[in-house]
């Protein structure tokens, strides 16, 4: 559905907008209207390389036929995909259910803000797929540490899908390098409290640490001061970097945010927009599965909130909720910053689209939980158990 609806779907403006960020003047002069320090080059390499792969588009300049762009498609197709089976992934080593992993997989594809954005949308799409990555290649690393019976990668294969996500996602849009470095130390900080647990600590520290070497210096080797066509290129990557947060309130000044009927300007938007918005996309019963898997993670730390304070974790639940540390933070962290501090929100939700993956890990994570502690109480009938199981 995503591969032939991105071939049936129009292009939008911000396709033909922002394909001159590859190798052209707007982020490295900054003398159009793409801020200088907004963008990156990640997202429209990898379009470039599918669209020269399938439609001859020529190596040394940019293409804006109709084919090229729905080439370039594909590119988002591709990431919604990969994005849907880290989640899945990530459920797997979780629950180590088949089922419940082709719940979360399909039922992310069936949130229709995600999906109908996965077939075109060259920013946001891309951060959503980077940052799940990131997310699965630490929930992976923890997973060896605190769940070393449900480990299924290696280090190596942790430290590459960390780098690619980062490369993707920072690369396309800098302003999340923030969340993402927030992810990558307390997952960093929950190890190093684990060094001495297994053997397998100090590997799960490394695979991160790599990773996130790996992933920075990827960002910087296809920064568009780096691959400026100029010879001489007028900018450095350290003061594009510098300039991220103001292009995007300078973008957005002008938009106002509609919520309940109303219009409310940038400077002066309600708290509760945001989560307004992702509400609104998410369908009602898998909300209420979200709903479940938060209160299952709040009821496991308030239950076992003794060893987590002193640092003796034993008991196999708390080494679950220390495990979704990165999808907790995948769900919450940004949106709550950029409600406390009225960051720029235009266009409802989509620039919050990685909000997705993580809510529906979250939920198949509480359900199945939640499905564990029904089965005990209420013993349900033996064909229906197991196909939860499988």
């Amino acid at each position: 559905m995503i591969f032939v609806g991105s071939q049936r779907t129009g292009i939008s403006w911000d396709e033909t907008f922002h394909i001159n960020d590859f190798l052209g003047p707007d982020n490295v002069e900054g003398l159009d209207s793409a801020p200088l320090g907004l963008y990156g080059h990640s997202f429209q390499l990898l379009g470039f390389l599918i669209s020269s792969i399938s439609t001859g588009e020529s190596l040394d300049s940019v293409s804006y036929t109709v084919d090229s762009l729905y080439a370039r498609h594909l590119a988002s197709a591709t990431l919604t995909i990969i994005c849907g089976a880290a989640v899945a992934r990530m459920v797997w080593q979780l629950r180590r259910s088949a089922f419940l992993s082709l719940w979360a997989a399909t039922t992310l594809m069936a949130v229709p803000v995600f999906s109908g954005h996965g077939m075109f949308n060259p920013k946001d799409i891309p951060v959503a797929a980077g940052y799940t990555l990131v997310t699965a290649g630490c929930l992976s690393a923890l997973v060896r540490v605190f769940l070393p019976s449900k480990s299924i990668s290696s280090g190596v294969i942790d430290s590459l899908v960390i780098s690619f996500g980062m490369w993707i996602a920072i690369g396309t849009r800098y302003i999340f390098g923030v969340s993402i470095l927030v992810s990558l130390f307390f997952t960093l900080f929950i190890l190093v409290l684990a060094v001495g647990r297994s053997s397998a600590t100090r590997k799960s520290i490394l695979s991160v640490v790599l990773g996130s070497f790996g992933g920075l210096l990827a960002v910087w080797l296809t920064n568009p001061c780096l691959l400026g066509r100029t010879s001489d290129a007028p900018c450095s990557f350290a003061s594009l970097l510098g300039n991220v947060l103001a292009p995007s309130r300078q973008v957005a000044q002008g938009i106002p945010m509609f919520a309940w009927g109303y219009s409310y300007p940038q400077s002066d938007k309600p708290l509760w927009g945001l989560p307004l918005y992702i509400f609104n996309g998410t369908p009602v019963l898998i909300f209420l599965f979200v709903v479940i898997g938060f209160l299952v993670v709040a009821v496991l730390v308030t239950r076992f909130s003794g060893e987590l304070i002193t640092g003796r974790a034993r008991t196999t639940p708390l080494f679950w909720v220390l495990t979704i540390v990165p999808l907790v933070l995948q769900a919450a962290f940004t949106p709550v910053v950029t409600a406390i501090t009225n960051g720029a929100v235009y266009d409802a939700q989509r620039q919050h689209l990685y909000v997705y993956p993580a809510l529906v890990a979250i939920a198949a994570f509480g359900v199945s939980c939640a499905w564990a502690w029904a089965s005990r109480t209420f013993h349900p009938h033996p064909a229906l158990r197991a196909s939860l199981k499988a």
